[in-house]
């Protein structure tokens, strides 16, 4: 697998999503029987407090399910007609998303598009993505953007949003930051979301 060959679909981006191509995120199952044995294995807590995030993995901008418990994951996922589309990710703890930052979308500047540099559309609310950058949200570019990102971004987190824009030119990277390191890898207060081509 080339790790630099562009995101082509929403399926292709799922896929690599899950296997941690791109850094820090959320944990992520593809499938119900995979998130049915985890959760079974003590890799998820049927029991617990934990919130699940419910996407379709076959169409951009698709339906989407927040804050999701484990039995209406299980029954939901089940009941869906094209499960098969679809895939979980585990839904930021209620007591770091508190922690919010900053959220949004940054890429390199359109070429002929009037940019330069960084374009970054960005939220401070405390919201899941959709909903916080319809809140209330801001577009900025060059300097302005590069400071936001490094006031809030950790030292690991913002070498590897640079390293994500180098990796995958021509494409958006979506991303959240914490006052609190949470995700897949340790000492990332980042998780990066989404990387798709403009």
């Amino acid at each position: 697998m080339d790790p630099y060959r562009p995101v082509l679909t929403k399926r292709d981006f799922v896929g690599r999503y899950a296997r941690g191509e791109f850094g820090n995120g959320s944990p992520t199952w593809l499938t119900l029987k995979e998130f049915i044995d985890d959760s079974l294995a003590g890799m998820g807590t049927p029991l617990g407090d934990d919130l699940y995030h419910l996407r379709n993995g076959a169409v951009a901008g698709g339906e989407t399910y927040y804050k999701q418990p484990w039995e209406l994951i299980m029954a939901r996922w089940g009941a869906l007609p094209n499960g098969h589309d679809w895939y979980c990710s585990t839904q930021v703890p209620l007591d770091v998303e508190r922690t919010l930052l900053v959220q949004g979308e940054v890429q390199i500047a359109v070429p002929g598009g009037g940019g330069c540099g960084l374009e970054l559309f960005y939220s401070t609310v405390a919201k899941p993505m959709r909903e916080a950058l319809s809140t209330r949200a801001h577009q900025v570019q060059g300097t302005m953007a590069s400071l936001i990102l490094r006031e809030y971004l950790c030292p690991n987190s913002l070498d590897w949003l640079y390293e994500l824009l180098y990796r995958y030119p021509h494409h958006v990277v979506e991303f959240s930051a914490f006052s609190r390191r949470w995700g897949t890898l340790p000492n990332f207060n980042t998780l990066f979301w989404e990387v798709r081509q403009y």
